[in-house]
């Protein structure tokens, strides 16, 4: 399924779906991540100021891909 990341918000909602589906804890993926439970917490949050690096070792982690493609215009979106 590919899913559209337009904001911070979607990809909150992204790695919060990703990790709920694999029946991991906010606890146990910060253990995974070597972070608090409370900054997985911001991140799943959309609070803007999270680590950019921290959001895609999650991505990573969960194993939800990134990309982009170009619009009609030819320029990224």
């Amino acid at each position: 399924m590919t899913t559209l990341i337009k904001d911070t918000h979607d990809l909150a909602t992204a790695i919060r779906t990703r990790r709920k589906q694999l029946k991991i804890t906010q606890t146990y993926l910060a253990s995974m991540m070597g972070v608090s439970r409370q900054l997985i917490g911001e991140l799943e949050k959309g609070t803007p100021g999270v680590n950019i690096g921290l959001a895609l070792d999650v991505c990573r982690e969960l194993g939800l891909k990134l990309g982009y493609e170009e619009d009609r215009y030819g320029t990224n979106t």
